[in-house]
């Protein structure tokens, strides 16, 4: 028998051993102190991208702003006390390579490598990000210029004064190298490359920094800052976020968006408490979102409408995790709405919406576009695929896929969702933001940064906030805003460019006061050496016209019109049969003719065309000379049917290969035998031009004539004659269904509202319109 103490003498022992045995496992175990690895890089105020435990070697791009300078390189280490070696952060012809060499003090070495280069030499004047309120905008340059328009009330455009409003670009006054920015409602915020913070505009409640509550016209830094890495401007309050992924905070705070229970406003930055390794931070109205670096996401201040994601409408002073939300990639709020995308291509929204299907939500609700993603509980929305990016207001929400096509639905009142003035209760494409990069949304607008490098605007511009030279008015097609070089409005002509008949004659005026007027025939560059513009010009072949307006030796920015004579010839193709057909074993080569191409090309086409099947056997249809790459072109012919499918698809999306007049496609028939003589007619299908698009992505409508093939002589859809199918149309076109109109305003409204080709206007019509609206 094992005595008493024994037992107590075993258990002393077994616990010693096992203390041994974990002290030897912990010891294995990296400490703090012995970690030589960075928790991220950060240089000229910009994290490095994509930065993940363990990976040493980086590439980074960075804006012109940096050319010919001095990198500043801020790393942060897990050991605070590691030593910092920092080698090669001189710009050399635009370049550098960055060697980081870690040691801890547990003498553990590592070793990192970024290679920096810079986006663009040569596209200094052009834009990198947009930042919009509700009645004003701000736009940075890849300079590091800030650029801001729209309404000015409070001085939150920044010129030194509180001029009622701009419709034009403009200078930030006093300030540059800015590489973040943000805007609110009443005031602005800006970080400068050396991690300051200026901040301009209301200031009633200390939003910006100063001593007294007065506000301030001119970016003024504020003081009491660590190195910052990322800004942000709520609704009379301001957030930062430095660089060692701390946030702080300062202005008005009635319901804990400081995170603390105080109902107060400080004229000074606060260290909020409960938040660490923060990679991003986004604010509502009164609600702040911070994402850390593990994809966990946090919030605080008012919920009343749910927009904290806790699954109630409390108020919450201190920050807390959000359940639910894991392995986020991105955070966004507007309002009092929140949204997140995660790394597993889905969309997260709570808070206040109006959106149909979505609504709103005090806990976050998932959005799916595969149903292979669809988990119990989340929305699905249609077959889109992964989202990469999510834009989000109260009215809409704009979702980017993982092929960079964008999708919106909501209230699209102003035009805010890129095509027509009515709600969409489903995603469907925003075919006019194809040409952009990214998207920035604000209640009554949306703005994208154009894959040129130029901003383009859709919405609301009742006070000028589109920055497109003039205020008032709604657009529902995207306007490009007046760059800075634009002092003087254009001019402008009373024909849009692209097809018109000939003898069309073409007016230009400016709203200038007393601006002479000055254009060129060929292309080439305006100046006042031109010719001096006095009557319509008339358009009787293809012309490019550029024009300029001049007033006291300043010049506008110059219009450049492309117009393309319209060619009017019959339809179809007419095939003749006679004793001569017979000759080389009874076969007949038809050529398929382009005559008028677009301005810049197709790069997709599909159309198809009919014919006798008791008469002719199709044997093959080969590519014209005009299409450069035979993987883009192809054909299949069904004869129950008698129709002859032709398609191109030029896979670079660029409209390249179609550029010029030529033969588009060959089709080789056999007579059969006994056919009978006579004239046979290859009819154009109408319904095939609705998959036809030219380089900017709007539908072309197609149609043969006298064995060619036409762009856009007649618009389906454009019954009013204008040159656009837009919700006017469909007006129209209702209307003349229900009986209460028995014509159309265009020449050929009858012939554009017959869109299915029937002979007769009916709901078919109707829908195919609404389908070229939102393609158009």
């Amino acid at each position: 028998m094992v005595k008493r103490k024994d037992l107590k003498l075993n258990k002393i022992i077994s616990t010693m051993l096992f203390l041994l045995v974990f002290m030897n496992l912990f010891a294995l175990q990296p400490k703090a102190a012995d970690n030589a690895d960075l928790r991220g890089i950060f240089i000229n105020g910009i994290w490095v991208e994509d930065f993940k435990p363990g990976v040493t070697d980086y590439n980074m791009d960075l804006p012109l702003s940096t050319w010919n300078r001095d990198l500043k390189v801020f790393v942060t280490p897990y050991d605070e006390d590691a030593n910092l070696s920092i080698e090669g952060n001189t710009l050399v012809n635009g370049k550098a390579f960055i060697k980081i060499v870690v040691t801890s003090s547990g003498n553990l070495k590592k070793e990192y490598n970024v290679n920096v280069t810079l986006k663009d030499l040569k596209d200094d004047k052009k834009f990198r990000e947009v930042r919009t309120s509700d009645f004003h905008t701000l736009a940075l340059k890849n300079d590091g210029l800030l650029y801001s328009f729209g309404d000015n009330t409070f001085g939150q455009l920044g010129y030194s004064s509180k001029a009622y409003s701009y419709n034009t670009p403009k200078q930030v006054n006093g300030i540059s190298d800015v590489v973040d920015f943000d805007t609110s409602s009443s005031h602005s915020i800006a970080l400068r490359e050396d991690g300051t913070v200026w901040v301009w505009g209301k200031n009633d409640y200390g939003q910006l920094d100063s001593s007294t509550t007065e506000d301030v016209l001119l970016p003024k830094k504020v003081e009491g800052l660590p190195l910052i890495s990322k800004v942000r401007a709520g609704n009379r309050f301001s957030v930062v976020l430095d660089v060692t992924g701390s946030v702080w905070m300062w202005g008005y705070n009635p319901s804990g968006q400081f995170g603390d229970i105080e109902e107060k406003f400080s004229l000074k930055p606060e260290f909020v408490n409960g938040l660490r390794n923060i990679a991003d931070i986004k604010v509502g109205e009164f609600h702040t979102l911070a994402l850390d670096k593990d994809g966990e996401v946090y919030s605080f201040g008012v919920n009343k409408q749910g927009q904290l994601g806790d699954g109630t409408y409390n108020t919450k002073y201190k920050p807390f995790k959000i359940n639910g939300l894991n392995g986020i990639k991105e955070i966004t709020a507007y309002g009092n709405s929140s949204g997140a995308v995660g790394f597993n291509g889905k969309a997260y929204v709570w808070g206040e919406g109006e959106v149909s299907e979505i609504g709103s939500s005090n806990y976050p609700k998932g959005i799916c576009f595969s149903k292979e993603m669809l988990s119990e509980g989340e929305i699905y929305l249609g077959n889109i695929g992964s989202v990469d990016s999510l834009s989000i207001t109260t009215n809409n929400i704009i979702f980017k896929n993982k092929q960079d096509k964008f999708y919106g639905i909501g209230k699209n009142q102003y035009g805010e969702l890129g095509y027509g003035y009515s709600e969409i209760k489903e995603p469907v494409e925003i075919y006019n933001f194809n040409k952009f990069s990214k998207v920035y949304s604000s209640m009554f607008g949306t703005f994208g940064i154009g894959y040129d490098g130029y901003i383009y605007a859709v919405g609301r511009n009742d006070k000028g906030q589109l920055g497109t030279g003039y205020k008032g008015g709604n657009y529902s097609t995207p306007q490009k805003i007046s760059s800075i070089e634009e002092v003087l409005p254009m001019v402008y002509a009373n024909h849009d460019e692209g097809f018109i008949e000939r003898g069309t004659k073409v007016t230009l005026v400016s709203d200038i006061k007393n601006a002479d007027i000055y254009y060129t025939l060929d292309g080439t560059s305006p100046s006042k050496d031109s010719i001096h513009y006095k009557e319509p010009i008339t358009i009787d072949k293809n012309t490019t016209v550029r024009a300029i307006a001049v007033k006291s030796k300043r010049e506008s920015a110059p219009l450049t019109l492309e117009y393309y004579v319209r060619e009017n010839k019959d339809n179809d193709i007419n095939i003749k049969i006679d004793d001569l057909t017979g000759i080389n074993g009874k076969y007949i080569e038809v050529p398929i003719y382009i005559n008028e191409t677009p301005p810049r090309g197709i790069y997709n086409l599909n159309f198809k065309l009919r014919y006798n099947s008791q008469v002719l056997e199709v044997v093959s249809v080969s590519k014209g000379d005009i299409i450069k790459d035979s993987k883009d072109f192809s054909y299949n012919s069904t004869s129950e049917k008698d129709k002859i499918y032709i398609a191109f698809k030029d896979q670079s999306k660029s409209s390249r290969n179609i550029e010029e007049k030529g033969t588009l496609a060959l089709i080789k028939f056999k007579i059969k035998d006994n056919a009978p003589k006579g004239e046979y007619t290859l009819e154009f299908d109408k319904n095939s031009q609705k998959d036809a698009y030219d380089s900017s992505y709007r539908i072309l409508n197609t149609f043969y004539h006298s064995g060619s093939l036409n762009i856009q002589p007649i618009l389906y859809g454009d019954v009013d004659g204008d040159g656009v199918v837009t919700a006017l149309d469909i007006q129209y076109i209702q209307r003349y269904i229900l009986k209460k109109t028995y014509s159309f305003p265009g020449n050929n409204g009858l012939k554009a509202a017959d869109i299915d080709g029937d002979g007769k206007i009916t709901e078919k019509d109707l829908e195919l319109a609404k389908q070229l609206l939102l393609k158009n």
